[in-house]
């Protein structure tokens, strides 16, 4: 699993160096008119909202079977935040299932893992804290650390075998051969834009064979700097074949007077080699509507126990893998 995990975080990462800053091109509009292109990056997000969203997951790989089924609702604006969850995740056949909800007041954050019955808070410090114990620990795991990341230090992704060399690349590749993006027809008066990738198309991107080839080498006991650039190019040619038919299709929907995003729909779907070669799946939705105006306050619960002891047992697990 961890070189499915570091195959699945370099497309991720790659998917978003090359896409959507390379969307942001005013040289290359996709074939979309100037109107429509100046709405497409002209998109505005309300600064405060009510909004509903839906996700379902599904995988299964390398005998490993996974999937959730959540809906949701809340609101944010300055300074609060609010969500309710229900839903359910389902592991090796056993179901679990969530009944969480969240609330931001001030600067401090309160989840309740029963639907508002029992509640844990901290504020922002108190957390970040706990979560940088947290995210160091599971970083051990990871090819680099997200604590690194998260503050804006590259350094250890930098250092990654193949990942210089596909940075170099990325300038020279041509968006527009791996992702489209079309307006359809509007829906409730909203102009709805569907942007694809081909993640097989992506992969197999001469510029890239650095970076999809090393990230393979470690599958097959070797190391990067133990191949060729030919042989790079012939793994990156394999990888595209184990990932065919694999895409992400993001559609937004956006009023077309005010250029403000009304919602968005994103679908994953991933074909995806495995270490005994055969071949698994991963299918994942996420639909995010804005629905409204957000109430003017949000209120923290009356009592509360601290948040380290809602958060003990994910350090407990991560401490465990």
């Amino acid at each position: 699993m961890k070189s499915l995990r570091l195959a699945l975080l370099l497309c991720v990462l790659v998917i978003a160096a090359v896409a959507f800053p390379a969307a942001a091109q005013e040289e290359n509009t996709f074939g979309l008119s100037a109107e429509d292109w100046a709405l497409f990056t002209g998109i505005q997000t309300p600064e405060s909202s009510a909004y509903e969203f839906a996700s379902q997951l599904g995988m299964d790989v390398g005998g490993n079977t996974v999937s959730w089924d959540l809906t949701g609702n809340g609101q944010f604006g300055d300074d609060l935040f609010a969500l309710i969850l229900d839903g359910s995740i389902s592991a090796e056949g056993s179901d679990t299932p969530l009944n969480l909800e969240l609330r931001g007041v001030d600067g401090s954050l309160y989840i309740s893992p029963d639907g508002g019955t029992n509640w844990f808070g901290g504020t922002q410090e108190e957390i970040e804290q706990l979560l940088t114990g947290f995210t160091s620990m599971m970083g051990s795991s990871l090819p680099v650390n997200p604590d690194d990341l998260a503050s804006g230090d590259v350094s250890g992704l930098m250092s990654q075998p193949g990942v210089m060399e596909a940075v170099a690349g990325l300038s020279s590749l041509d968006p527009s051969t791996f992702i489209t993006i079309v307006r359809d027809a509007d829906v409730d008066g909203n102009a709805h834009f569907v942007t694809s990738v081909d993640i097989a198309t992506l992969i197999s991107s001469p510029e890239l064979a650095p970076l999809i080839g090393s990230a393979a080498a470690g599958q097959m006991g070797t190391t990067a700097t133990e191949l060729t650039e030919e042989q790079a190019a012939q793994i990156s040619a394999m990888m595209a074949q184990m990932f065919a038919g694999s895409t992400v299709v993001l559609d937004q929907y956006i009023d077309p007077m005010s250029g403000q995003l009304q919602g968005l729909n994103l679908a994953v779907t991933l074909n995806v080699p495995t270490e005994d070669g055969a071949s698994g799946a991963i299918s994942l939705t996420f639909a995010f509507d804005f629905t409204g105006e957000a109430a003017s306050t949000v209120t923290a619960p009356e009592t509360f126990a601290p948040i380290s002891e809602a958060l003990s047992g994910m350090g407990a697990m991560a401490g465990g893998m």
